[in-house]
């Protein structure tokens, strides 16, 4: 970036009525201006309809403009609808509006994304060439409108990804099948010109489960960090213990609320401890014991990057789910019904097996299903001894049953020979399984032996899950059970309308009254994110970013 010097006058040229243009206008007056002052709608994009200044034509101008936008398409309806007026830079030096912009797009790391993504050290380049009065008028009109230009597609991408984050969850072995709304460059302008940045922020982001929430966590554990941090907890053995103890569990309202914040009691100790083990999904015991220490001292700036990391994935939720759906959250266990009007419905999961992030709906609900087991899975129930028709498996060949006592490990490896277990009372997917749209195995289910079930989400209480999905009461769902399992008859029951369904690996989140829960990253996912992120983005020198964030967000001093 140059240092050109920006606050000597600015003198502007003398402007004529254009006499090949359809539209003319009264021939507007010369201004001067001082620091990042520009030509008071002269050099600007309203020459591409009214008026001309000596040295700068339509023709420079409508280039710089398309070149400007890239892909025209994206903000040239924008502009049309504005007779090509400009709107960030309509008045002498940035328009309020723009300086509004420009500061959250500088502090984009706020939602958990990268300010390099928006060519901010272009604009502050374009900014100081805009102003640089030893530069020939047509380079500085150029700039100027390249700059109109470029701060309306760096907020349009900042737009697009708050709307449906940075990256594809397909391209992270997401089974996500979710088609976001196109975000329309002409809307987000155009709102963003009506309401601001603000309104248009909060509308793409309020919607999404526990986002707001997330986000506030987020503030908060990155203000922790910005001061200092938090000191290690030594080993219970240590002269200091208590006291660092005491400042730690202060640092992240674990603490009750009338317990000394310099030396608490051992009573409040124990309880702050057991507040800390509930949010990290640990056995609360009230003694900080090897693997309690491990996560108290886990770093501040830690803990904000794994927040930052769960935002990217609270992002690829559409921004508006629908009025009832079911989410999982992988991590935690957690599985809600959301009924739009209603407290959620909470459900427990007992496993997740392996279920891949998925995004689809639910189009049946099976009631004591049968299940056919997958060929590498019947080999394999088959080595260990579990693979047996007292357990109701059955084998055929050919569609034909045939005794299970003569079928070989290798014919099931092969699939010449199917395996399937009956509906009812020793099934492996339990009291029901709900399956997705596009096909696939039973994901979410009620299954009760853990080494045969398959891949998919457990739940504790399947008269719950099948009461809200179905709409039903719980007893109403309860009897429904009970009898299809006892019968040992599948029941098929269509789910109208189709419920949306979404499976998310959140490693933290936090609750409405600002409790905060992290868990361990056991599947590994996070590094396979944070690769995708960092090649979502050039990488800009830190320094060289916080500069043109300074140039660009600071009000222009001008002349009246």
């Amino acid at each position: 970036m140059r240092h050109t010097k920006l606050d000597a006058p600015l003198s502007v040229c003398h402007c004529e009525e254009r006499s090949d243009v359809a539209i003319s206008t009264p021939r507007p007056s010369c201004v001067a201006v001082r620091r990042f002052g520009i030509w008071h709608g002269l050099l600007l994009l309203p020459l591409l309809v009214v008026t001309g200044c000596r040295g700068v034509g339509l023709r420079e101008m409508k280039s710089a403009v398309e070149q400007a936008a890239g892909d025209s398409s994206r903000i040239a309806t924008f502009y049309a609808n504005r007779d090509f007026a400009p709107y960030w830079t309509q008045k002498p030096g940035l328009s309020d509006e723009a300086i509004d912009v420009l500061n959250r797009l500088c502090r984009a790391d706020d939602e958990g994304l990268d300010a390099s993504a928006f060519d901010l050290l272009t604009l502050a380049d374009l900014l100081e060439t805009a102003y640089d009065e030893a530069l020939p008028d047509s380079q500085r009109a150029r700039a100027t409108a390249q700059l109109e230009v470029g701060l309306s597609d760096a907020l349009v991408r900042f737009a697009d990804q708050m709307h449906h984050g940075v990256t594809d969850p397909r391209t992270l072995g997401a089974q996500w099948h979710v088609n976001h709304d196109t975000l329309m460059a002409y809307e987000v302008l155009q709102q963003t010109t009506t309401d601001g940045i603000d309104a248009l922020l909060d509308e793409l982001s309020a919607p999404r489960p526990a986002y707001a929430e997330l986000r506030r966590a987020h503030a908060r554990y990155r203000a922790i960090a910005a001061r200092g941090g938090w000191k290690s907890v030594p080993s219970p053995e240590s002269p200091n213990f208590a006291h660092l103890l005491t400042a730690r569990l202060f640092a992240t309202h674990d603490l009750p609320d009338d317990a000394d914040s310099t030396s608490a009691s051992p009573t409040d100790l124990a309880e702050g401890v057991r507040h800390f083990q509930q949010r990290h999904g640990l056995l609360q015991t009230g003694r900080v014991d090897v693997e309690t220490r491990g996560r108290l001292n886990v770093s501040a700036e830690d803990r904000a990057r794994t927040l930052g990391r769960n935002l990217e994935r609270a992002r690829w939720m559409p921004a508006q789910p629908g009025p009832r759906y079911l989410y999982a959250n992988l991590a935690s266990g957690i599985v809600q019904g959301f009924d739009e009007g209603n407290d959620p419905v909470r459900l427990s999961a007992t496993s997740t097996r392996d279920t891949p992030l998925r995004a689809d709906t639910l189009r049946t609900l099976t009631m004591a299903p049968t299940w056919n087991v997958p060929p590498a899975k019947a080999a394999d129930l088959m080595r260990r001894g579990l693979l047996t028709e007292n357990a109701g498996f059955e084998a055929y060949q050919s569609e034909q049953r045939v005794p299970m006592s003569g079928v070989t490990e290798d014919e099931l490896a092969r699939g010449t020979v199917r395996v399937k277990q009956r509906g009812g009372g020793r099934n492996a997917l339990g009291s029901l399984a709900l399956r997705p749209r596009l096909g696939g195995a039973a994901f979410v289910h009620g299954g009760d032996d853990d080494d045969v079930t398959p891949a998919g989400v457990d739940v504790e209480d399947a008269a719950s899950l099948a009461a809200f999905v179905l709409d039903w009461t719980s007893e109403r769902a309860a009897a429904a059970l009970r009898a299809a399992r006892a019968e040992e008859t599948a029941r098929v029951l269509d789910i109208e309308p189709a419920l949306p369904y979404f499976a998310l690996y959140l490693t933290a989140w936090a609750e409405p009254d600002g409790t905060v829960h992290f868990r361990p990253d056991v599947r590994g996912r996070d590094a396979a994110l944070d690769s995708a992120l960092r090649a979502a983005v050039a990488p800009v020198d830190a320094r060289q970013l916080s500069d043109a964030c300074t140039l660009l967000t600071t009000p222009p001093a001008t002349d009246d």
